[in-house]
């Protein structure tokens, strides 16, 4: 059985250890055949402000393969991020009719 550990020596922080999980991606993403990967806003949002606003650079600098990643962008405080994720957003989830599948399932 193998075992791979992710970590940044010196670095326990949950956010250290998101990060080392997405630089294992974009290695992967970047020299194999895999024409996509995905993240979740859960190893985005412990991630200290100045690492995260270089993470979506480096989503951004990907031109060649595609990159999903579900975030809240009210968690966003720089607005120079923000203005280029709304620029790039694909899909928003909202109530009403930006639901998914334009219905609140949470709602009998």
């Amino acid at each position: 059985m193998v075992s791979v550990q992710f970590f940044i020596p010196g670095d326990t922080g949950t956010g250290s250890r998101y990060r080392s999980v997405i630089t294992f991606d974009m290695v992967i993403l970047k020299q194999t055949k895999l024409p996509a990967i995905a993240h979740d806003s859960v190893m985005i949002v412990n991630i200290d402000e100045e690492k995260k606003n270089a993470l979506f650079d480096l989503y951004l600098s990907e031109t060649n393969k595609q990159i999903f990643m579900a975030y809240d962008l009210s968690n966003i405080t720089d607005n120079n991020t923000k203005k280029v994720l709304i620029e790039t957003l694909v899909l928003e989830l909202a109530q009403g009719s930006s639901a998914l599948f334009g219905k609140q399932w949470s709602i009998k």
